[in-house]
């Protein structure tokens, strides 16, 4: 409240200046987080994240991105697994992710027998594959 215009997130080095409209883009595993988050940061409406698995260690990079799209009037969905088919050790990890995301106002939309890991950035950019964003 004090400070309105604070950003969360960091500014990260990485720029894609290239023009892929229209294109797919090959992405390697250890390149994803620096294309994402630059996505993220250009962001004009809308995130949508599918993926059935959570880390707290993931989320806590993410997070700071997520409450600076929200704060703007943007919004962030996650579509994730139903609570019921989480393993009984994992369900207090799960249980701190999704408050987490909750609290700062993340819409979590469950989907039984989820497998897909895959992200929209507004209506521009999809991202498909094996990693769990």
């Amino acid at each position: 409240k004090l400070f309105p215009k604070i950003r969360f997130s960091e500014k990260r080095g990485f720029v894609y200046n290239g023009d892929v409209s229209n294109k797919l883009t090959h992405i390697v595993g250890e390149e994803f987080y620096d294309y994402l988050l630059n996505d993220i940061n250009n962001l004009k409406e809308r995130l949508i994240i599918f993926s059935p698995f959570m880390a707290y260690n993931r989320l806590s990079e993410l997070l700071p991105y997520f409450i600076d799209l929200i704060k703007d009037g943007k919004k962030v969905i996650v579509i994730t697994k139903e609570f019921s088919e989480r393993k009984s050790k994992e369900r207090y990890i799960y249980e701190k992710c999704e408050k987490e995301l909750r609290d700062i106002r993340v819409q979590i939309i469950y989907k039984k027998g989820m497998h897909e890991k895959i992200v929209f950035v507004d209506d521009d950019i999809f991202y498909s594959g094996s990693l769990n964003t």
